[in-house]
């Protein structure tokens, strides 16, 4: 089945959006996600959502799965223009679509869902600002991107020292362009802090979404056998793309090694992500499906065996159909 994403055509992104449409269905036949939203905070920046929902399950489902099906297709062009693969595939698109739909729950409209929207913004100006002489724009929109999505998901603060050890991998020091970084990571916070002490909710907003959305950690998480499944699934995928690193450094260029470094980062600080959360919720997990989702992807070209591969792929399938079809495989979820 994997084979009918090993190339970059136009039809290939119709196949993509055919494979997605189980997933979006299971919204139509599956309520048990409007259980898990309430455990969600939504953050000032995202204060539209709820009112949002209120529109009804069709709503909220389409700009769902329109939101995913944009940040697929993507994080797919990043690899594909940027050659971290083999060859020229879908694979990235449907990786993130599978780790997105793995868990019952994570595939809501919370705030690590656009929060992760952002830093792939980010990971894009960053990749093009490697081979530039000046990048000054690049790296300001990564750093600016990065804060922003940290204003949309607090948890998502850990993406800030991401974006500094990454200019770091990828640029030469340069004065200029660390306070252009700088700025960028600040201004996001400079301008919603002013509107905030203008219209006098500077404490609020500071203590309700900055520093309160931290504490002790508190999980409303709904364990049941499908969530064991997905993440022994995201386990042993994780486990394979760390001992596989090397490897997919292998016969590339200098360039590609260093986004892949780029990439590693990602994966750290994306659990970091998880880290200091004082409520935590299963829409979090959509937090580390952006760099799991480009390893799985470049994992899947580099195995020689394409049984092996296709094995991965039915097993993280099975994860995502199991999770959002759980309730016709057992009762008393």
């Amino acid at each position: 089945m994997l084979r009918l994403f090993r190339n970059n055509q136009f039809y290939t992104a119709i196949l993509v959006f055919i494979y997605a449409l189980p997933f979006f269905i299971s919204k139509f036949v599956n309520d048990d996600f409007l259980k898990v939203e309430n455990a969600v905070d939504y953050t000032f920046l995202l204060a539209w959502v709820p009112n949002f929902k209120s529109l009804g399950t069709v709503a909220d489902s389409v700009l769902l799965f329109g939101i995913l099906l944009i940040q697929a297709f993507w994080l797919n062009r990043l690899i594909n223009v940027n050659r971290l693969g083999k060859r020229a595939t879908y694979y990235g698109s449907v990786a993130f679509l599978l780790c997105a739909f793995s868990f019952q729950g994570s595939d809501i409209l919370s705030p690590a869902l656009f929060a992760n929207l952002s830093i792939t913004i980010s990971l894009v100006q960053l990749f093009r600002a490697y081979e530039k002489k000046s990048s000054v724009a690049e790296i300001f929109n990564a750093a600016f991107f990065a804060s922003l999505g940290a204003l949309l998901n607090p948890a998502a603060i850990w993406y800030l020292p991401f974006i500094v050890i990454s200019w770091f991998i990828l640029r030469a020091f340069n004065a200029k362009e660390l306070i252009i970084i700088l700025l960028g990571l600040t201004i996001p916070y400079y301008l919603l802090g002013t509107y905030m002490f203008a219209f006098g909710n500077l404490s609020l907003w500071w203590s309700n979404d900055v520093i309160g959305s931290f504490g002790r950690m508190a999980f409303n998480v709904n364990v049941n056998p499908s969530f064991w499944i997905s993440l022994g699934s995201w386990a042993l995928l994780l486990l394979i793309s760390i001992l596989n690193l090397n490897t997919l450094k292998q016969k590339t260029t200098i360039r590609e090694q260093k986004y892949i470094d780029v990439l590693f980062w990602l994966l750290i600080f994306s659990g970091l992500c998880w880290i200091g959360q004082k409520n935590y919720a299963t829409s979090d997990f959509i937090t580390f499906a952006l760099p799991l989702s480009i390893f799985i992807s470049l994992n899947l070209q580099s195995f020689k065996n394409d049984r092996f591969a296709e094995l991965l792929h039915f097993l993280l399938l099975s994860a995502a159909i199991f999770a959002q079809y759980q309730s016709y495989f057992y009762q008393g979820i």
